[in-house]
């Protein structure tokens, strides 16, 4: 049969295939040469009792008398052979003869090839007499168009159309548009959703551009093809929120039919991926549990982080008592099942026990779980439910969660209580998701914002860096010290605001502090709170010194020349990296007296003082030595041996354990530490962060805790073994924990 004539014509052949093993491919010779012309070949209903194939092939314009189109098969044989001419003058394809000659299998078949393979081989999207043919053939072969209407606006291009379907629900499905003249594959694939009304199965995002009154589509599945008529499209239709606000069966269902359309659609375009945040963040869904509490079965999420995390983090509660759950299983974004474990990590939950009188004390009903891949992406509130051992699911919905790591990242460190913490759950649990949330929170620019009160020193022999955070209470006794202590002459003073929403009472103070003091000072803000080490690195990447001096906001010099005292220690020796004071309580008592490592009882690594709580004048810290590390309250380092080893670390959660880590780099750079007993300063410990509502909780402390000790418990061990390096102690043992 002839399929158009128009420049030569495209043929079509349909023959019984009764070696499909073996299959036919059309070619086009002449004086035995096959000619390179466009073909396709396909089979029509393979798994069939009778399979059926057909091909297509373009004829040469002009078309010499001998030319031949064969139909050869893969081992050679030939089928059939026609002369060019002979196919040219055919009867053109007709709905009749396609319906007598071939089953309702193979035309679905025919009408599929002709919808997707011919018009891409064939460059016919656009070819109005071929597309016209095509219409009517699905018209007179196909049951009569279904209707498919619009019923909301999804972004301001696209609208989400429903309509009848009868076909099975899982497909897959492709859509193709019929318009005048013209072929167009849809880019986004159809969607079924299982029970509701007829008319409102079918599913399909299409942009208002491609679609009109009358237009049909065409839609493929590998078993049938139907014929969708769209009817209603310059109607004033509802935004998605709009409708999803209904609350009713008909909102769930297109709740249900956008969420899959969003997994088949993983990169999706801004518009459509901005319409999908602005869904969940306005309508998110209610949380939905299992049970109660108070019930001997139940469970609930109470937090499920996805991105940015490399995998996904989940922690809940579970009554279980007759162990009736296999695991817990969530939908990525492109719909497949993740199995995560919940019955290894449990700890005491508080709102749990509280409600339920039945349970034991002793009970560890919270769950807590991690599952790592960089190739698990889930949504904000994925499908996810408790897998019995029996293979029934539970359904259960988290609550919507924010995208601000920040935010995260107190919930995660809010999760569980400190007291039922093991090393297990903080390893494989709690570090991977806090280090991910902390590496997305510091990933943004922090170009600080720069005010400076007075004029700066030129070649200052030290930058002395201070970061501020929330409390100012000591800050003006500080600076009064500096102001009258000669050394700051020559020194640069930077203080960096990590609390930027107290931009304007710090500048209000400092440009008052200069006017009565006449102290030079930068002050550095920071765009947001970053923690300790960003705060200091940003004041070290201003700085002008070849000496930085990092220093609390919290300690103040006993007496002047301070700056002096460091730096000549620090220009000893150009084997000492670091140096640190002696630093004093309120009641002149030691504070620190160098930093050294300690085990605690359940053999874990902490940072420790030298003679915490000794007399100041206590003898061992009368001496300068070396020493295993100092405390970042004040520290003095060399500017370019603080590039070469990075700075501070930012992957601290808000600031604990960045000063050691800081010294172990120093010493692994092959430079030593040593303790200056002559300068003494007071530190009022811990004045800034005991205000920070994440840190105060104990949980970041012990992630960090841990981080510290997987990257430094050798290096730690090697230090203490090396008795240079612990000086002697009197009989009662003054190593008392940091605190």
């Amino acid at each position: 049969m002839i399929l158009l004539r128009e420049a030569a014509g495209l043929a079509l052949l349909v023959w019984d295939d009764d070696r499909p093993d073996d299959p036919v491919s059309p070619h086009y010779l002449r004086d035995g040469v096959t000619l390179a012309l466009a073909r396709v070949a396909g089979t029509l209903g393979a798994d069939s009792a009778k399979p059926v194939s057909a091909a297509f092939i373009k004829l040469a314009d002009p078309i010499v008398d001998d030319d031949l189109v064969v139909l050869r098969r893969r081992s050679g044989s030939v089928v059939c052979r026609y002369t060019a001419n002979t196919l040219r003058h055919q009867q053109p394809v007709n709905a009749a003869d396609l319906a007598e000659r071939l089953a309702l299998r193979h035309q679905h078949g025919l009408l599929s090839m002709m919808l997707s393979s011919v018009p891409a081989a064939f460059k016919l999207h656009n070819h109005a007499q071929y597309v016209l043919l095509l219409h009517q053939l699905m018209c007179a072969l196909l049951p009569a168009p279904r209707a498919l209407r619009p019923i909301c606006q999804v972004t301001a291009e696209d609208l989400l159309l429903a309509g009848c379907h009868e076909g099975p629900d899982d497909g897959p499905y492709r859509a193709v548009l019929v318009g005048t003249g013209r072929l167009r594959q849809a880019a986004r694939l159809p969607v079924v959703t299982a029970g509701g009304p007829e008319d409102e199965r079918l599913h399909l995002l299409l942009p208002r551009s491609t679609i009109a009154d009358g237009t049909s589509l065409a839609l493929l599945s590998p078993q049938s093809v139907a014929l969708h008529e769209i009817a209603g499209a310059e109607a004033t239709l509802p935004a998605a929120l709009t409708l999803l606000h209904r609350d009713d069966d008909s909102a769930a269902r297109v709740r249900a039919a956008l969420d899959r359309l969003y997994r088949s659609e993983p990169t999706a375009r801004p518009m459509f991926e901005a319409a999908r945040r602005e869904i969940d963040a306005l309508m998110p869904r209610k949380p939905r549990l299992v049970g109660g509490p108070k019930q001997p079965f139940g469970a609930a999420l109470d937090l499920l982080i996805g991105n940015p995390l490399d995998g996904v983090f989940v922690s809940g509660w579970m009554n279980d008592t007759h162990e009736l759950v296999s695991h817990m299983s969530l939908s990525d974004t492109t719909g497949r099942p993740v199995a995560i474990d919940v019955t290894g990590h449990r700890f005491r939950h508080p709102v749990v026990q509280a409600e339920s009188a039945a349970l034991a004390d002793s009970a560890r009903p919270g769950f807590v779980a991690y599952i790592g891949g960089d190739d698990i992406a889930v949504p904000r509130q994925p499908a996810c439910g408790l897998v019995l051992r029996s293979g029934v699911t539970l359904p259960l919905t988290p609550a919507f969660r924010s995208d601000d790591p920040a935010a995260l990242r107190h919930r995660l460190l809010s999760a569980i209580p400190q007291a039922d913490l093991s090393e297990a759950m903080i390893g494989k649990c709690l570090a991977p998701a806090a280090s991910a949330l902390e590496r997305a929170y510091q990933a943004p620019p922090k170009q600080p914002r720069l005010r400076d009160f007075g004029r700066r020193p030129t070649n200052p022999r030290a930058s002395v860096v201070i970061p501020l955070y929330r409390n100012l209470s000591y800050l003006r006794f500080q600076l009064a010290a500096f102001a009258v202590d000669r050394d700051f002459v020559a020194a640069e003073l930077i203080l960096v605001l990590d609390s930027p929403e107290q931009e304007q009472a710090v500048s209000h103070l400092l440009q008052g502090l200069h006017a009565l003091y006449g102290l030079p000072m930068r002050l550095a803000v920071m765009p947001r709170n970053c923690g300790f080490a960003a705060a200091c690195n940003e004041g070290a990447a201003i700085a002008a010194a070849a000496t930085l001096l990092f220093v609390n906001s919290d300690v103040l010099p006993d007496r002047s020349g301070w700056i002096s005292g460091l730096l000549g220690a620090l220009d000893d020796d150009p084997a000492i990296g670091a140096v640190g004071p002696k630093l004093l309580f309120e009641d002149h008592s030691l504070q620190h007296a160098g930093l050294y490592f300690g085990r605690d009882l359940q053999g874990r690594w902490r940072n420790r003082h030298y003679y915490k709580g000794y007399p100041r004048h206590y003898p061992p810290a009368l001496e300068r030595r070396s020493v295993p590390g100092v405390t970042g309250a004040v520290l003095a380092v060399k500017r370019a041996l603080y590039d070469q080893v990075g700075g501070f670390a930012e992957d601290y959660i808000i600031g604990d354990f960045e000063d050691s880590d800081l010294c172990l780099r120093i010493r692994a750079a092959g430079f030593d530490i040593h303790y200056i007993p002559d300068v003494e300063m007071f530190h009022l410990e811990r004045r800034s962060i005991s205000s920070h509502r994440t840190h105060a909780r104990g949980m970041a402390s012990e992630i960090n805790r841990w981080l510290h000790e997987s990257r430094w418990a050798t290096a730690m061990a090697d230090l203490m073994r090396a008795p240079a390096e612990v000086p002697r102690l009197a009989s009662a043992d003054p190593l008392k924990a940091a605190g």
